[in-house]
């Protein structure tokens, strides 16, 4: 027998597909359901899936068998459009718009579907110098991993600054073990919507950021392969889903957004270094027994910013108040929890930075802003970094002619508010 054929946009032609497009609701008519997505003509049959290999965006989800019989009777269309609607509500569907299996078809609504809040990211991370001579190890790490946990409106990025003689493990370590766990803690309900988060569960986004650092913390001390007594590493990780980009920060590295507004450009600090001569930083760090005061030398003069010290005035001479790692300076009131606050983008956000303390020893955030700006006209992110990162080395130079690692992040926003 010759299989029925029909021309695109005409479903409700063909008498077994009728009735569905009839009773089931979430089946929008023609044009304006799918506007922008080209069908070529198809042949239906109600044993075979009609889709083969012919369009490679859409995905097959399986559903209940429909026979004539069945579709004749209201009820069980009732019954069947429920039970799939069921299914695509928790199913995730990474990034496909259809599906249609056999005669059975479903169409999640374009309007619904989330767009991608970053739409670039460029990144770069180079060795330092001591006195003109290139240094042995970078210790500096960075991740960016777009739809995160398989979510396309999700997008985790992060800088991890090493010091000591093993930073560059401990970053290494902690960059990997901090996504790890973030994804371990998120429950299913938080990892399966590609919807924002409501206020109950960005209570819970931020004890899973805090808790995931404990976690790697209390790792690090289990670790043979290198000792993080003495070393440790700075932890700066953005979230981003959808207009809500949630920050965790620890140590000095920092996040940054550029926005563009009514009166022209503006830096918007997402992290605020931790320091020992914040206020907040030095009490804690005091009531622990610990000193605070910059590196003494030979003469007695003392040289460069403040620093944490035992009692003994020997070590660790840490020079920021929180740290992933540095398990002696831990015992002064030096912390691995994380600063975790909440920042909701708009259309005036046009990108955000993420960058080792390479970057901000002698650029401001304003100053950072300013540059990126100004060099958008280029188009190119790769350009723009290289430009950034040039500036800071330039800078280091001509200071003391030597240069810390450095390493950035650019990611630009595509929002809409509408």
């Amino acid at each position: 027998m010759e299989k029925p054929s029909f021309k695109p946009g005409h479903f409700s032609s063909h008498p077994i597909l009728k009735p569905i497009s009839k009773y089931a609701k979430h089946i929008q008519f023609r044009r304006s359901l799918i506007p922008t997505i080209h069908m070529p003509n198809l042949s239906v049959s109600p044993e075979k899936s009609i889709m083969a290999n012919s369009i490679n965006s859409l995905s097959h989800q399986k559903l209940p068998n429909i026979s004539l019989s069945t579709i004749n009777n209201q009820d069980s269309i009732n019954k069947i459009h429920n039970q799939s609607q069921e299914k695509l509500n928790s199913k995730k569907l990474k990034k496909h718009k259809i599906i249609l299996s056999s005669s059975r078809l479903l169409l999640y609504p374009l309007a619904q579907y989330p767009q991608k809040t970053i739409s670039n990211v460029s990144t770069k991370s180079v060795t330092g110098t001591f006195q003109g001579h290139k240094k042995k190890l970078n210790q500096d790490s960075f991740l960016t991993n777009s739809s995160f946990q398989g979510i396309i409106n999700q997008t985790f990025l992060g800088v991890f600054d090493g010091h000591g003689v093993y930073g560059g493990e401990i970053s290494k370590y902690v960059k990997n073990s901090l996504s790890r766990h973030i994804k371990n803690l998120m429950t299913t309900e938080l990892k399966s919507s590609n919807q924002e988060f409501d206020e109950n569960s960005l209570k819970k986004i931020k004890g899973i950021f805090i808790e995931s650092h404990k976690i790697t913390h209390n790792e690090l001390k289990k670790k043979t392969e290198f000792d993080s007594s003495l070393s440790g590493t700075t932890a700066i990780t953005v979230l981003i889903r959808g207009k809500q980009c949630i920050c965790s920060n620890v140590g000095d590295s920092r996040a940054v957004i550029g926005r563009y507004d009514k009166d022209g450009w503006k830096a918007i600090a997402l992290s605020q270094d931790h320091k020992p001569n914040v206020p907040v930083e030095r009490e804690r760090i005091e009531n622990a027994g610990g000193i605070i005061s910059p590196f003494m030398e030979n003469n007695g003069g003392f040289v460069g910013p403040q620093r944490v010290w035992l009692r003994t005035g020997l070590v660790p001479g840490l020079a920021m108040s929180r740290s992933v790692g540095d398990f002696v300076a831990e015992q002064v009131g030096v912390s691995h929890l994380p600063d975790v606050t909440l920042y909701e983008l708009d259309s005036s956000d046009k990108f955000i930075v993420l960058a080792s303390d390479g970057i901000w020893e002698f650029i401001s955030n304003e100053e950072c802003v300013e540059i990126i700006s100004s060099a958008m006209l280029s188009g190119n992110l790769t350009t723009i970094i290289d430009q950034l990162v040039n500036t800071a080395t330039y800078r280091w130079n001509k200071e003391n002619n030597s240069v810390d690692d450095i390493t950035a992040i650019i990611a630009s926003f595509n929002i809409n508010d509408t």
